[in-house]
């Protein structure tokens, strides 16, 4: 099955079950997968498990490209020394919940199965001043905020979200 066999519709809202209508059945038939969002967390994995796991199945590969929710003190740890790597890294897994339950704990080792395999990449969009130096979020007149993603078959053919 290819992308240009789904019935896709035009827009979606909350009405349209947008997760199942169209998340799931486009993931399911990607080989990649190119999404902004403001955040990351595994939960995002979890609500879409069954296309994800045919991503994987397709040996497909995922790229994210999120924002960071930098607070005043981690600029002033970042300007003091600290790496704004460990910082982020940081703020990354405060979005991720403790594996409580065995759902909570697949969804992180399906994550963690990604990134090994080369199928996850997380690139961080950090707001700078014009010295090169974090901006905090609360300072932050456009914080990295887009919703959109594309999504590519074995065939090349694309279809988009926002």
């Amino acid at each position: 099955m290819a992308l240009i066999d789904h019935d896709f519709n035009i827009y979606y809202n909350k009405a349209s079950d947008p997760l199942n209508s169209f998340y799931i059945p486009a993931l399911s038939t990607s080989v990649k997968y190119d999404r902004s969002a403001g955040f990351f967390s595994s939960t995002a994995l979890a609500v879409a498990a069954e296309g994800v796991a045919r991503l994987i199945e397709n040996h497909g590969h995922m790229r994210l490209l999120v924002g960071a929710d930098l607070s005043e003190e981690d600029v002033k740890a970042i300007i003091s020394g600290h790496q704004l790597a460990s910082i982020v890294e940081n703020n990354l897994l405060a979005h991720f919940n403790d594996p409580i339950d065995a759902l909570h704990q697949k969804r992180l080792e399906v994550l963690a199965y990604m990134i090994a395999e080369n199928m996850l990449e997380i690139k961080v969009v950090v707001p700078k001043d014009d010295h090169g130096n974090p901006i905090p979020a609360s300072l932050c007149a456009d914080y990295y905020h887009p919703k959109s993603g594309v999504f590519t078959d074995q065939s090349g053919a694309s279809v988009g979200r926002s």
